[in-house]
């Protein structure tokens, strides 16, 4: 098991598909680019806000947590 946190995280796309939303994030201090899946399609992202994600043994049966944070 692992964990995995990314912080100040901006909205480069976001792509539907059937099964799943795949937002495309980018770390605005690392300038890593992070791809999430949503299987519930129940997040609501935006390119107007910063954002972080955090995780714990990243499987199907453990999403991903997202919060907004401050611009």
């Amino acid at each position: 098991m692992f964990n995995f946190s990314a912080n100040h995280l901006l909205l480069l796309s976001r792509m539907e598909y059937r099964s799943c939303v795949v937002f495309l994030m980018k770390d605005d201090s690392t300038r890593r680019v992070y791809r999430l899946y949503d299987f519930t399609k129940s997040q609501t992202i935006t390119s107007d806000h910063y954002y972080c994600v955090s995780a714990s043994g990243v499987t199907q049966n453990r999403p991903l947590v997202v919060t907004k944070t401050g611009h």
